[in-house]
Parts: structure tokens; C-alpha cells; sequence
């Protein structure tokens, strides 16, 4: 995926239209528009700040990671703590991002892959002894 792709699939995702994008960066839609079809790229502060707005990383937007979200170590550490099923767990919090309810494949998707890092990491320090 391009920088322009990746702006405008997650601003899509985040239920936003270029001009809602547009106001919270102070910038014109046709910018937004520009930075969608490639024909020109944020800078440096203008590419932070997406990343801010749009709840992902530059790595993501830059194409240096294909994961859009970036999980902290207490990340991983609030859901090896549940014993809890997926459901259990999807009835009792509500997962929001920028204010917007989680669908229930994107929490099976985070819980998955918050799972399989847990295994990965056990299996390397496993490896280490």
C-alpha cells in the first residue's frame, strides 16, 4: 500500500471524510485529497500528527510496519491477565478507539494476535535457556 492508501483507508476506517481530516489538521480537503492520490506527501509534523489523529504509527503510514496499531507491553499484559473467554471479555469492556465501539472481529483480531505475541514470546525465551 502507498502513504496515500494507508491515510485514506484509515481514515475511512475511523469514519472520518476528508474534510473532517481536513479541519483537524487545519488544512484544506483538497490537501487530503492530494496526500490520498499520491500526488503529495505530508512532512514530518503533518505526518506525526495523522498518525496521532488517525490512532496509528508513522512506521504504519510510512510502510515500515503492516501493523497499524502498535501494542505496549501493558498491552499484552492486561489480556494474559484475563481468564476469560472472548465473549466474557467482549461483554464486560467496551472497546472504543477514537470513540468508535470495536466490532467484535476486530477485538477476536486483537485478542488473537495479543495470544499468538504471548506464545512467540515464550517460545523465544524458551530458546534462551
Amino acid at each position: 500500500m502507498t502513504l496515500g492508501e494507508r491515510i485514506k483507508s484509515l481514515r475511512k476506517a475511523n469514519k472520518m471524510t476528508q474534510l473532517d481530516l481536513a479541519k483537524y489538521l487545519g488544512k484544506d480537503n483538497t490537501t487530503i485529497s492530494k496526500w490520498e492520490s499520491d500526488i503529495y506527501q505530508p512532512d514530518a509534523d503533518e505526518l506525526k500528527r495523522l498518525a496521532e489523529i488517525l490512532s496509528t504509527t508513522t512506521d504504519y503510514l510510512l510502510g515500515r510496519s503492516d501493523s497499524p496499531v502498535e501494542f505496549t507491553e501493558e498491552d499484552f499484559e492486561f489480556v494474559r491477565d484475563l481468564e476469560l473467554t472472548d465473549e466474557e471479555i467482549m461483554e464486560k469492556y467496551n472497546f472504543n478507539v477514537d470513540g468508535v465501539k470495536l466490532t467484535e472481529e476486530e477485538i477476536k483480531g486483537i485478542l488473537a494476535f495479543v495470544r499468538a505475541n504471548r506464545h512467540l514470546v515464550e517460545m523465544e525465551k524458551k530458546e534462551e535457556k
